[in-house]
């Protein structure tokens, strides 16, 4: 059996193929009670096991994916141009939902593609706070440059400085649970330890380097 999901922030939309039959198609929230919906509806359909495909999101599917694996499913995370080159080759013009989950099941029967293997739990930890970080870092910089364009009064003014300095502070926090994450995990520090000892790495390039690779 072989399941299509196509995610969104606020749903997955999802196709299932089974025994050559038409794919029955469903559409569940993107939470924590949508997905225990989603493993129910696949045990009243008879998946014991089944191969999941979904296409690499972000954050949007990795609940989803890690709520299949822990489930004892196969899940596949691909790079969308696959389906999309998939698509093509099918002559596929039509393009909602449904039908990409159905593309992707269709997708994932052909060629099986490899199953994903969930980041450890200390490496998540470390994806969200370095995710975290880089967030915050943009929002300080588009901060600081409105406030180097000069604003129209002081009031403005004062906002933002308010503003950067509660940043500063939320910076300088996450920057301290990074380093504590990372010392207290051995293997993570001594990669972390390599890494800065490259010329032009510091802690923030190795911490996302350990985060996303």
């Amino acid at each position: 059996m072989f399941l299509g999901i196509d995610v969104s922030k606020a749903t997955l939309d999802v196709a299932l193929i089974k025994d050559q039959k038409k794919p029955r198609h469903r559409v569940f929230a993107n939470t924590a009670a949508g997905h225990a919906q989603l493993l129910g509806w696949l045990a009243d359909n008879g998946g014991q096991q089944i191969h999941a495909c979904m296409e690499a999101t972000g954050t949007f599917a990795e609940a989803a994916a890690l709520c299949l694996h822990a489930a004892g499913h196969v899940v596949s995370v691909v790079n969308p141009a696959q389906v999309y080159h998939f698509a093509q080759t099918s002559l596929s013009r039509t393009k909602t939902d449904k039908v990409d989950a159905q593309t992707i099941a269709k997708f994932c029967q052909m060629y099986q593609p490899p199953a994903w293997v969930p980041p450890a739990p200390q490496i998540r930890t470390l994806q969200a706070l370095a995710r975290r970080l880089d967030t915050l870092l943009e929002m300080q910089t588009t901060e600081k440059n409105r406030l180097a364009a000069g604003p129209s009064n002081q009031e403005v003014s004062a906002s933002i400085e308010t503003v950067l300095t509660f940043l500063d502070k939320e910076i300088k926090a996450i920057k301290r649970q990074i380093n504590e994450h990372l010392s207290n995990h051995p293997d993570l520090r001594q990669k972390r330890d390599l890494l800065v000892s490259i010329p032009g790495i510091a802690d923030t390039s190795a911490a996302a380097i350990l985060a996303e690779l």
